[in-house]
């Protein structure tokens, strides 16, 4: 197995590329928390739309053709993925924040014995 030590500037790209996603989960928060973004996405389209699609399923075969059931369960699941997409940004991100300032104080104590 071969020996693949870590070294200083990967380290370094490591930590930035940590705080470029704590500065990423931090502006989710500020998005989620606008009240526009709340509205339009988290109610209108995340919540309200996947019902009236749902709806539209139900409707006999004569007033939705197969072409047409097709694009609402289409936009269905992109409305599913996406808010996927959201959850696990977010969660992501919000480790990494949580996680950094331990893992930065880890990196000085180790630099610190080496030296």
């Amino acid at each position: 197995m071969e020996n693949n030590p870590i070294n200083e500037d990967s380290v370094e790209m490591t930590v930035d590329d940590a705080k470029a996603q704590a500065l990423f989960y931090d502006a989710m928060l500020r998005l989620e928390s606008n009240p526009d973004f709340q509205t339009v996405i988290l109610s209108e389209y995340l919540t309200n739309e996947p019902v009236r699609l749902a709806t539209l399923l139900g409707l006999p075969f004569e007033h939705l053709n197969t072409e047409a059931r097709e694009d609402v369960v289409s936009d269905i699941e992109a409305i599913g993925r996406f808010k996927y997409w959201m959850k696990a940004l977010r969660d992501r991100t919000q480790l990494v924040k949580d996680q950094l300032d331990e893992y930065i104080e880890a990196i000085d104590d180790a630099q610190q014995e080496e030296a």
